[in-house]
């Protein structure tokens, strides 16, 4: 679910157009912002690095060490489009690609399909779920089964709003030195999970009669999930812009 959350918040930052967004709260970060190429961040400790952090029998065995090695290397190399992003006083984004040879199809965004917000450290983008949805390419049959369990995530990173059908992507940010770095923390990771825990449960309800296999191996990670959350003393993964 962070991947989702993040993904599309990069997604939006690198392909919105101009004049998408709503109303805001406080405006500390209004401006434009450059989002280069690998813009993304992943700081995580461990109270023991040498402590086990997930195993499955004959398969694999992490270390909390293995594991912030194998998450830093795998986030921070991911790849986007630069593109220079602005976030204006009125809640709007402006988003360009710093190279614009003009073939670039960029999608044009109502201002009620997209909104940011900030309060205080908080970041919050508002879209549109059924927008997201279609820039998935998500079948309408399946959005309709998808839609229901997603009522559970009411806190994290990814609110789903069933009333207005509308994604919340909460995060936190900094803006120091001219960097402004948007990012999840471990309470949000926490939070999330949480309510991700409950839909895999469902998850594998299903799939216990179907096939056992997937079943036992997605419980056996369901289960070491909050150990591995608990043994992380700090999690931050997001990514930086640097002001223009």
């Amino acid at each position: 679910m962070f991947a989702v959350a993040m993904g599309i918040a990069a997604a939006l930052f690198t392909g919105c157009n101009k004049n998408s967004g709503g109303e805001s709260g406080e405006t500390g970060i209004a401006g434009r912002y450059l989002m280069s190429s690998k813009p993304f961040s992943c700081e995580m400790t461990a109270a023991d690095e040498s402590a086990k952090a997930f195993s499955m029998e004959g398969v694999i065995e992490l270390t909390f060490g293995d594991l912030i090695t194998a998450a830093k290397s795998t986030i921070e190399s991911a790849e986007v489009d630069p593109v220079y992003v602005t976030f204006n006083n009125d809640g709007t984004i402006d988003a360009e690609p710093q190279v614009n040879d003009g073939t670039e199809d960029i999608p044009d965004y109502t201002a009620d399909q997209i909104s940011y917000s900030v309060n205080k450290n908080n970041f919050t983008l508002k879209m549109d779920a059924d927008l997201i949805f279609s820039e998935l390419e998500i079948p309408a049959e399946t959005v309709a089964q998808i839609k229901p369990m997603l009522k559970v995530f009411d806190k994290g990173l990814l609110v789903y709003s069933d009333s207005d059908s509308k994604f919340i992507v909460n995060l936190r940010y900094s803006l120091s030195g001219g960097q402004l770095k948007i990012f999840a923390d471990k309470a949000l990771v926490n939070d999330t999970w949480t309510c991700a825990d409950s839909v895999l449960d469902m998850v594998i309800l299903m799939l216990e009669a179907q096939d056992p296999a997937t079943a036992a191996m997605l419980t056996s990670v369901s289960e070491q999930v909050p150990g591995i959350i608990n043994g992380l003393t700090k999690i931050e993964i997001g990514m930086t812009m640097s002001e223009q």
